[in-house]
C-alpha cells in the first residue's frame, strides 16, 4: 500500500481558528484532508483524493480510504456506521463513554460518519475522547498579543439544557500543558484561569514558531483536542522589550523626580525647623528677660521697703514735738 507523505504548512487550521490550510491537498480541488487524533498521539495527517468530483462521498468513505492506502492506519468498524478502533487504540478503554468521534470544519455533525456528505476542501478530524463524561475542548488560540508574548485558549463548549436542546458557550482552557519552540528550544507552559500563557522573553523572536497543546484526565483520557502537527504561530514583531523599557525610563525618571522633591521638602523642612527654633529662641529670651524684671523678690521689693523706714521716722518726730 503507498505511504502518504505528510507536506508541512505553517498556519494549518487549529480547530475552530480561521486559519487557512496551505498544505498540497489544499491545491487540488478534489481533495479531503483528515486528521486522525488518537489517545496519545496524531496517527494520521494528510489529504484524500475524491477519484470521481460528480459523485456523492461520505466521511466513511474519506477514512475507509485511507485505511485501503495506508498500511500504518487500521480503522475497525466502519461497515456498522460504529468506528470501534483505530489501530491499538479501541473504544471504551477507560470503562466510560469514551470512544471516536468525529468533526468537519471545527463543528460537530448530528449524524454518523456514512451520513455526512463531504466536498472538496473540508477538514475532517477523527479523534479519541470523552466529551459526555469527563468532558472535551476544542482550544483555540488568540494570537493578538504574541507581541507581548501572551497566548489565549478558548473553548467553544457545547451545553444541553433538560430538553436536550444544544447552545454553545466560549471558556477558559485552564491547566493545560503548551508547548513552544523556539529554535531548538522547548518550554512547556501551563495556561492559568483566564487560559492565557506567557512565553519566556528568552523564546520569543521574530518568526515562526512551532505551538502544541495537551491535557488528559488523572487515567490518561484526553481532555482537549489537539492542534495539527504542523500548526505554527507566527510573531510579526516583538514589543515586550520597548514596554519594558519605557517603563524602566519612566520609573527612573519618576524615581528622579520623586528623589529632587523630597530633597526640596527636606530642605524646606530643615529651613522651617531652624527659623522655628529661632523664634522660640527670641520668644524665651524675651519671656526670661521680662520675668527677670518683674519677678525678682530680693531686688524688686528694696524701695518700698526704704520709702516705709523713712515714714516711721517722721511720724516718730512730729510726736515728740507735740510732746514738748
Amino acid at each position: 500500500m503507498k505511504k502518504t507523505i505528510i507536506i508541512s504548512a505553517i498556519g494549518a487550521s487549529f480547530l475552530a481558528m480561521s486559519i487557512p490550510f496551505s498544505a498540497s491537498c489544499a491545491d487540488n480541488a478534489q481533495s479531503v484532508t483528515l486528521r486522525i487524533e488518537g489517545i496519545n498521539d496524531c496517527l494520521y495527517y494528510g489529504s484524500y483524493t475524491l477519484p470521481d468530483s460528480s459523485a456523492k462521498y461520505t466521511v466513511s468513505d474519506v477514512i475507509s480510504g485511507i485505511d485501503k492506502e495506508n498500511d500504518s492506519i487500521t480503522v475497525t468498524g466502519l461497515e456498522n456506521n460504529y468506528i470501534t478502533a483505530v489501530n491499538s487504540d479501541k473504544a471504551g478503554k477507560f470503562g466510560g463513554y469514551d470512544g471516536w468521534l468525529y468533526r468537519v470544519n471545527n463543528t460537530e455533525p448530528n449524524v454518523g460518519v456514512n451520513a455526512y456528505d463531504v466536498k472538496p476542501g473540508d477538514n475532517v478530524v477523527l479523534y479519541y475522547g470523552d466529551p459526555f463524561g469527563v468532558g472535551m475542548q476544542y482550544p483555540t488560540a488568540d494570537c493578538s498579543e504574541i507581541g507581548n508574548g501572551i497566548l489565549t485558549f478558548t473553548s467553544s463548549d457545547a451545553v444541553y439544557d433538560a430538553n436536550y436542546n444544544v447552545s454553545y458557550k466560549i471558556n477558559p482552557v485552564e491547566k493545560m500543558n503548551v508547548t513552544w519552540t523556539s529554535g531548538d528550544q522547548k518550554v512547556t507552559l501551563t495556561t492559568d484561569s483566564q487560559g492565557k500563557v506567557k512565553v519566556p522573553a528568552e523564546m520569543l523572536s521574530v518568526g515562526s514558531h512551532a505551538v502544541s497543546v495537551s491535557k488528559v484526565s488523572e487515567a490518561g483520557i484526553p481532555l482537549v483536542l489537539r492542534q495539527a502537527p504542523d500548526y505554527q504561530v507566527n510573531v510579526a514583531e516583538i514589543t515586550t522589550s520597548e514596554t519594558t523599557q519605557a517603563t524602566t525610563e519612566t520609573t527612573t525618571a519618576e524615581t528622579t523626580a520623586i528623589s529632587e522633591t523630597t530633597e526640596t521638602t527636606t530642605t524646606t523642612a530643615d529651613a522651617a525647623a531652624t527659623s522655628t527654633t529661632a523664634k522660640t529662641t527670641v520668644k524665651a529670651s524675651t519671656t526670661t528677660a521680662k520675668s527677670a524684671s518683674t519677678s525678682s523678690p530680693k531686688t524688686g521689693d528694696a524701695a518700698p521697703l526704704a520709702g516705709l523706714a523713712g515714714f516711721v521716722a517722721l511720724l516718730t518726730m512730729f510726736a515728740a514735738r507735740k510732746k514738748n
